[in-house]
């Protein structure tokens, strides 16, 4: 029988020394799940639960944004200790036309993700020690795995679960902003809505798309970077293909920091930094299909003859 929460749901300060269960629960205003695990065989499971749109609407921050940010936690888990084994498996994380944020923290020695709907933000800033298994996931939102560290060789993942320009990076984390509401223009009073809307977490995805972000070098290259670590593990586990396309979506990400360059700056080096990475694009994938500039060659040659021959 499902459970339903319609408020904010905080669960902070418990023990576990043993396995936390949490399943066919329904979260309507979101949840910060944040125990203390002890012991031995410890392990966290969230499964078959539903997490609806939070609808809190608190402006709290907005020097990195043109338009007003109301960041949104849908879920936080802070799951502190040794954590053998995490699971997150066939829940629903629904969201509307506003960002929900689902964020993960702990150190793990397997964590499998399997079988959710994501139309939320998921944000994995956590490591596993082992193996991660991220599988059948119905993913529509950003995949922001630029704070997660994966230490284990042995990883499950596929491409086409990530692939469409879902991986992101992020601008601006905080954890402060319960100590610092008067900096946000907040009262005292303030303190409890706004810890509901966000468990103390604010951010921005980051896409590598607008002008303003391919002006922010440092956070463009975190989100490289994210897309280079996944192609590591796909070429240590030997998914030659996973791998090639990994690199030709990266590669595009970076092909539209170099259009970006030189329409806003010009310069001889920027047109031809574009130019060859777009040629390089058209007729090999950035190297990973040299067939691709054969076949484009023969199927030229062919039209030219049957032109010729033609007339």
């Amino acid at each position: 029988m499902e459970s339903t929460f319609s408020v904010f749901f905080q669960m902070g300060s418990s023990i576990i020394t043993g396995e936390l269960w949490i399943t066919e629960t329904r979260f309507e205003e979101g949840a910060y799940i944040a125990p203390e695990f002890e012991g031995n065989f410890t392990d966290f499971y969230l499964s078959r639960c539903t997490f609806e749109p939070i609808d809190s609407n608190i402006q709290v921050y907005d020097d990195f944004s043109q338009s007003d940010l109301i960041p949104r936690t849908q879920l936080r888990l802070n799951l502190f200790g040794d954590v053998d084994q995490m699971f997150i498996e066939e829940n629903d994380f629904l969201a509307n036309e506003e960002d929900q944020i689902i964020y993960v923290e702990g150190d793990f020695d397997y964590m499998a993700v399997s079988d959710n709907i994501f139309e939320s933000h998921f944000y994995p800033a956590n490591t596993v020690a082992k193996q991660l298994t991220f599988l059948g996931n119905e993913v529509s939102a950003d995949l922001i795995f630029a704070d997660l560290i994966l230490q284990g060789k042995n990883n499950i993942i596929h491409w086409r679960e990530l692939e469409g320009f879902k991986l992101a990076s992020s601008i601006a984390i905080s954890t402060i902003l319960t100590e610092q509401l008067k900096a946000f223009g907040l009262e005292a009073s303030d303190r409890e809505n706004v810890f509901s809307q966000t468990s103390d977490l604010i951010f921005i995805p980051y896409r590598g798309k607008t002008a303003e972000e391919f002006e922010d070098l440092d956070t463009f290259q975190g989100l490289i970077s994210s897309y280079y670590r996944i192609y590591k593990v796909f070429k240590e586990n030997g998914q030659i293909e996973d791998a090639n396309q990994t690199y030709v979506e990266m590669k595009d990400v970076q092909l539209r920091q170099l259009e970006y360059n030189y329409k806003k700056y010009g310069g001889l080096e920027n047109i031809i930094q574009w130019r060859l990475n777009l040629l390089l694009r058209f007729y090999t994938d950035y190297g990973t299909n040299p067939s691709k500039a054969i076949k484009i060659s023969l199927s030229f040659t062919l039209t030219t003859i049957w032109v010729a021959d033609k007339y």
